[in-house]
């Protein structure tokens, strides 16, 4: 392939040090086998006035247009010797002229000072095997080169998550340090975008990262799934000087110990969707902005941090926070949150969980600490901080603060002017995936933060600080819109599944929504949502699960085209659907209607079709050829399953339950189930997993949309969950032989209906 090596010389003729400049080395270009790259070289002066000198670079065997025909590689330098730049001139390629195969193009190369008087310096280059008038004779093309704007921007893409500076800038080899290196040196406007591939991955740091003397702004972008940067042992993540520009997205920073747990600024520098989680500080935990640094902090959460003097962030310069979270933070000294001795403002974020004095020295501002003038705080939430050790002592903001349409938990310290505020409890929910790349704090339902927010909504971001698709803006009153007060705006959400893939792609994408990826939405968002499936694009009407079960954890309806219209089928490989919000308490309520639930196979477990341990309501629908051990189509463990207007049929289980097994409360009205199996029913009663009598109900529930299917029940059969509990008999555990069931456990187990078989 070929190299050229730069040799930077001693006086004496010895080499002081050398750059390879090869196949994807040093910014080489990316070459083939037998092209010869540096077959001829040939200095061309400082082509793009950066006052470096730069090179052509012969590449005789170079394939371009055809065989062999050859090429010559302009490469623009940057001081240390590695390519900025590579023009290739070719065969009709760059102004390159009309070449034929084996013309060995760039086998010799000339400066030949500028002919034509345009300030640029113009190239001779040998082909010697060109065939003009004859076989093999040879020719020399004169380049009259056009000037070369110096670059004003460069793009590097790392694609490697090892921590190295090698040279080694091939495919698969591009590292974040040496990315960062070549910002620095590049002395132009650089942005560092990590590739897709490494989404998810961790790059463990042998050192800080520093931007210093940068010229213009650097911007490093890691992938929409993120990327987690683990500090150096006694170290930290990044250290932007002085005069410096730089913006930060889509990282993780975890593991530092430190000035600053993750960062230290100088210059000035824009946050974008970071987490910065689980450092540790001697001064803040997570960043120390300097009184030369100007720093804003957008869509990002900085929890879990500890510092001898700030939880999170220590600000002396200018701190701007807006739609973020600084949650469960913890310093010895004054802010567990922040500590503020500079220029400080706080918009639409969230600020809980965070410990002041931790070792008992009488330090406060559990959240907030401001040695400054009355700093703004707007549409935001400072509550649920504490002082001291323990957490009983209520400290939300020591010193003066302005405050508009915000929620204050306990004020006592602070000197609030201001007005629309609120105190007490805002009722946040944990710290969790609420949606979006930054965990967030979400509204409980009954929050008194909701709807609270300033109407003005001016100057607002269009979302929270999940981002896209969550609106700042939901709802709308007679005076105006109406917004929440914190990072999280409460809302629910409408979603089309629109393709029959079984997909979980790392970016929401309503163009391309399976029902996994709007499942997973559903979950992550608190309140009901509501998910409608458009069969257009189907192939047959059936999303056949490749990826597993389908989980649900929190409320939710799904709303199908109709049983005969839409199938789930679990492909005879796994459960169809798990309903459980965890914990032990049913809290969560989930609705079905107009589908299809089939094809769910578990040799070794229960509820092949449906597992649920929450109030699921399942209407208009068939739950059909599903396996289990046992409750092959259902198996109610917990909370309330409602069946109306639906057909459960051909389920087989191994023990009891071919269609349901319930074991809390079932409510069936106005539905049937028929030729199910289970192998531990008697073959008398094998025909019907349960059937009820017909009980008159004043029940509107839609009696009149759906056929009866053979032994239609319009009833309700209750179980309570301590009679299903107590039903079981003692001397036999639920991992026992089900193959020859005992008539009395039979009968203890059996609703209290009409039921014939379970």
């Amino acid at each position: 392939r070929g190299a050229v090596h730069l040799l930077l010389l001693n006086a004496d003729g010895s080499v002081k040090s050398s750059t390879k400049i090869a196949s994807g080395t040093n910014g080489g270009p990316d070459l083939i086998d037998f092209d010869n790259f540096g077959s001829s070289v040939a200095a061309v002066g400082d082509l793009d006035g950066d006052g470096v000198a730069d090179l052509a670079v012969g590449v005789r065997l170079d394939d371009t247009g055809g065989e062999n025909r050859g090429a010559v590689d302009v490469l623009l330098l940057n001081a240390d010797g590695s390519v900025k730049s590579v023009t290739k001139i070719a065969s009709e390629t760059n102004g390159g002229p009309d070449l034929a195969d084996f013309d060995f193009f760039g086998n010799s190369i000339a400066a030949v000072g500028d002919l034509n008087g345009d300030g640029v310096v113009d190239l001779a280059v040998g082909a010697f095997l060109d065939d003009t008038d004859g076989s093999n004779r040879g020719a020399v093309y004169v380049l009259f080169l056009a000037p070369i704007s110096a670059p004003t921007e460069a793009t590097y893409t790392v694609d490697n998550n090892s921590d190295v500076s090698d040279g080694n800038f091939g495919a698969g080899q591009f590292s974040l340090r040496e990315a960062i290196e070549q910002s620095n040196a590049d002395g132009i406007t650089s942005t560092i975008n990590i590739d897709a591939s490494l989404s998810g991955q961790t790059i463990t740091l042998t050192d800080l990262f520093m931007l210093s003397d940068v010229v213009g702004t650097t911007t490093i972008n890691g992938p929409a799934g993120g990327v987690t940067l683990v500090a150096a042992a006694d170290g930290y993540h990044f250290d932007i000087g002085a005069d410096v520009t730089a913006s930060l997205s889509n990282l993780t920073l975890i593991g530092g110990n430190a000035v600053a747990g993750a960062i230290t600024s100088q210059g000035t520098l824009t946050l974008d969707r970071l987490t910065i989680r689980n450092n540790a500080g001697f001064w803040a935990g997570g960043i120390v902005n300097f009184s030369s640094g100007t720093l804003t902090v957008n869509n990002s959460t900085i929890d879990h941090n500890t510092g001898d003097f700030s939880g999170a962030i220590i600000n002396m310069g200018t701190l701007t926070l807006t739609s973020s979270t600084i949650s469960q933070n913890t310093s010895n000294g004054s802010g567990g949150g922040i500590l503020n001795d500079g220029t400080l403002s706080i918009e639409g974020s969230t600020i809980t969980g965070n410990h002041s004095d931790n070792d008992d020295n009488g330090n406060t501002g559990g959240g907030i600490f401001n040695d400054a003038g009355a700093f703004p705080l707007h549409n935001s939430i400072v509550a649920g901080n504490f002082r001291g050790s323990g957490t009983t002592t209520a400290d939300d903001i020591n010193g003066n603060v302005a405050a508009n349409y915000s929620f204050i938990g306990d004020a006592t310290g602070a000197s609030i002017a201001g007005a629309n505020n609120r105190s007490g409890d805002p009722l946040l929910g944990p710290l969790t995936n609420n949606g979006g790349p930054t965990q967030t704090h979400a509204l409980l339902e009954d929050s008194p933060a909701i709807d609270a927010g300033d109407p003005l909504v001016a100057g607002l971001p269009a979302n929270d600080q999940r981002g896209v698709p969550f609106a700042r803006v939901v709802e709308f009153s007679e005076n105006g819109p109406v917004v929440d007060m914190g990072a999280f705006e409460f809302q629910t959400f409408e979603l089309t599944v629109n393709t029959d893939s079984d997909e979980l792609d790392a970016e929401f994408d309503t163009d391309d929504l399976s029902l996994r990826e709007a499942i997973a939405f559903a979950n992550n968002n608190p309140g009901k949502d509501m998910i409608t499936i458009n069969t257009a694009s189907f192939a047959d009407n059936t999303i056949t699960l490749t990826l597993g079960q389908l989980l649900i954890t929190d409320d939710l309806l799904i709303l199908g085209p109709g049983a005969a219209n839409l199938t789930i089928s679990g492909n005879n490989d796994s459960r169809v659907i798990k309903v459980d919000g965890g914990g032990d308490e049913v809290t969560k309520i989930v609705e079905f209607n107009g589908l299809t639930i089939s094809d769910g196979n578990l040799s070794e477990s229960d509820g092949g079709g449906i597992f649920n341990r929450e109030r699921l309501t399942i209407t208009d629908s068939t739950i059909s050829n599903n396996s289990a051990v046992e409750g092959a189509g259902l198996f109610n463990s917990r909370g309330t399953l409602t069946l109306q207007n639906s057909l459960v049929t051909g389920n087989t289980a191994s023990g009891f339950g071919g269609g349901i097994y319930n074991f809390a409360t079932l409510n069936v009205q106005n539905s049937t189930s028929k030729t199910a199996r289970s192998a531990a029913t008697p073959p008398a009663t094998a025909e019907a997993a349960f059937t009820v009598a017909a009980i008159p109900t004043t029940s509107a529930s839609r009696c009149s949309t759906r056929p009866s299917h053979g032994t239609t029940a319009t009833t309700t059969t209750t179980l309570p969950e301590t009679a299903a509990e107590s039903a079981l008999p003692p001397a036999r555990s639920r991992s026992a032989t089900r193959s020859s069931p005992t008539t009395s456990k039979a009968t203890a187990r059996r609703p209290k209906t009409t039921s014939t078989a379970r």
